[in-house]
């Protein structure tokens, strides 16, 4: 996970520093930006830690903490930019009042982000994840998605014992009632394919709530999107899995195979993910003509 969220967090830690070389550097209300400083310290501490452990991080949710942390250091920046002696005591006085306490608030609330994140993707020696109270600031808005980001993140540290089989149970349980959560989690398929496997491999043969969401997701628009849910499912029908002749088959009745067919037709991105799914299929359920029939098509594409 390193190679994918360190530029981010090497970017925020930059701006970090820059922002308490301005505040060093402020020649006016230096009082009001010494208590902004140690804020901005406290999380470039973090940011530190978070970059030191970035090959434990979960994709997502760090993408999500650390660019609300960046805006509110950014906008810290161009703030102390405005704090020199050539601009009039009445702007001054604006800016004390309106955008230092502003500062503070946000500043405190990244803290907090940062810390949920370094808590849930780092546990302790034993394994456990501190008990936090609360949510985190970036969730209040949105807790579905907080409790998503927080079962997921316990999922990809751990392994296949009671509590990440609870946990996969969990989030199957959210998939299941709701469509949008479904989405949420296949946003995150693309680097945690361990998270993938301990989900999938948590689904009883008579369950395919998850596999008929997954399906639904193969005619949305975005690309991404599409190729998560073809990866996901080409997890559920991997001979790996212990259930695959069963998810295979749901996965046809659920309708995928016409669609696949249509998918496999687009560029290299989707059409060999919808191919590999087609063929992995294909072999699980050879009494399901439909199938043969999608892929006897599907050998016609061209593959430049």
């Amino acid at each position: 996970m390193a190679d994918t969220v360190k530029p981010i967090l090497i970017s925020a830690v930059d701006l970090g520093v820059r922002v308490i070389q301005a505040s060093n550097e402020a020649k006016v209300f230096k009082k009001e930006w010494d208590v902004v400083k140690i804020k901005v310290q406290k999380l470039l501490e973090l940011l530190e830690k978070a970059l030191t452990a970035s090959s434990n991080l979960c994709e997502f949710p760090t993408r999500h903490v650390i660019s609300i942390a960046e805006a509110v250091l950014q906008k810290s920046l161009a703030v102390l930019d405005k704090c020199t002696p050539k601009l009039r005591n009445r702007v001054l006085t604006i800016i004390r009042v309106s955008t230092s306490q502003k500062m503070l608030v946000r500043l405190e609330r990244s803290i907090i982000n940062v810390s949920w994140l370094l808590n849930v993707s780092t546990p302790s020696h034993d394994g456990k994840h501190e008990q936090l109270t609360g949510l985190p600031p970036f969730a209040i808005r949105d807790p579905t998605l907080f409790l998503i980001y927080e079962l997921m993140a316990i999922l990809y540290t751990g392994t296949l014992d009671d509590d990440a089989c609870e946990t996969a149970r969990s989030l199957r349980s959210m998939a299941s009632d709701n469509p949008r959560c479904a989405e949420i989690m296949i946003r995150n398929e693309d680097t945690q394919l361990s998270s993938a496997r301990n989900l999938a491999r948590s689904f009883r043969a008579s369950d395919t709530s998850m596999i008929e969401q997954l399906v639904k997701l193969l005619g949305h628009r975005d690309p991404e999107v599409l190729r998560e849910a073809i990866v996901a499912l080409t997890k559920f029908a991997s001979p790996c899995n212990y259930f695959h002749i069963d998810h295979s088959r749901a996965i046809v009745e659920a309708g995928a195979a016409r669609r696949l067919i249509e998918l496999s037709s687009l560029g290299c991105e989707i059409r060999i993910p919808a191919l590999e799914l087609l063929i992995c299929i294909a072999v699980h359920v050879p009494e399901k003509e439909q199938v043969m029939e999608v892929l006897e098509c599907a050998s016609k594409q061209p593959f430049e």
